[in-house]
């Protein structure tokens, strides 16, 4: 059950702040974006509070053209939760790596919910880097390996 969010690089965000600063140089390009939320932080932060900040950011830069994927890492708990989220949410999707995989795509298809089963290609946002000048290059270039 893998579409648009699988097959486009992600970007990888920590906080509203790093989310919103993407949608706006996004929506600056006129290119769609992914947001990714940090490897496993449904775990730490909680599928609801991640929907919520991805939710928030979208109202924050309307304009922009996006989706964002919850890293569920291998916990099909978390997962599941994610899912109730992402159901029937067409800029929201989970990511699950685990080995309840094909339970979960049943589950996702009956709520009408996104599944990614790979971690698509990401670039990760880190304290201290030029934000604004290394979207731009993320998001018009094909392969993060170019951006240095």
């Amino acid at each position: 059950m893998e579409t648009s969010h699988a097959k486009r690089h992600a970007i990888i965000v920590h906080s509203f702040e790093q989310a919103q600063a993407v949608l706006q140089a996004a929506a600056s390009l006129g290119t769609p974006a992914t947001l990714m939320s940090a490897p496993d932080a449904a775990h730490y932060m909680g599928a609801p509070v991640l929907a919520v900040l991805f939710q928030q950011a979208f109202d924050a830069v309307s304009a922009a053209r996006a989706t964002a994927v919850i890293d569920c890492g291998e916990d099909a708990g978390y997962a599941l939760e994610a899912l109730r989220h992402a159901a029937g949410q067409k800029r929201l999707a989970v990511l699950y790596q685990g080995p309840a995989a094909a339970a979960l795509v049943s589950i996702a298809e009956q709520q009408g919910a996104e599944l990614i089963l790979e971690a698509p290609p990401s670039l990760h946002l880190t304290a201290g880097m030029e934000i604004e000048e290394t979207l731009k290059k993320a998001l018009q270039c094909s392969d993060f390996n170019e951006i240095s």
